[in-house]
């Protein structure tokens, strides 16, 4: 499976096109992990143990990660969107940065904004 997307740097005013190939699975295990990611954001962690950083830092795991997407983004999701994004080549084609603002400025105006 093929997929074209772009990137522009305002600041150095470079852009290019970018095309990922991989097995269709990868592209559909990201999405999948990554919306079951979402939806625990919605929940707050149901425990309240407390983990020590150092020895004068103690936290709660709400402190520390935030909710139950936190704590599923950082032991699950991101291991399965790494093993994703290993699957995948990607080919960058540059191109005038101008002339992509011009032609997608409408789409996403903040990845133009200086």
């Amino acid at each position: 499976m093929k997929t074209w997307t772009y990137a522009a740097n305002s600041y150095y005013k470079t852009a290019s096109y970018v095309l990922e190939e991989a097995p269709w699975y990868s592209f559909f295990l990201e999405w999948f992990i990554q919306s079951i990611c979402d939806i625990f954001s919605k929940f707050p962690i149901p425990f309240g143990s407390k983990i020590k950083i150092r020895d004068d830092e103690v936290f709660t795991l709400k402190e520390y990660y935030g909710d139950m997407g936190g704590l599923f983004h950082i032991y699950v999701c991101d291991l399965i969107t790494q093993f994703c994004y290993k699957k995948r080549k990607m080919t960058f084609i540059n191109t005038d940065y101008e002339q992509l603002k011009k032609e997608r400025y409408k789409e996403s105006p903040c990845l133009f904004e200086e």
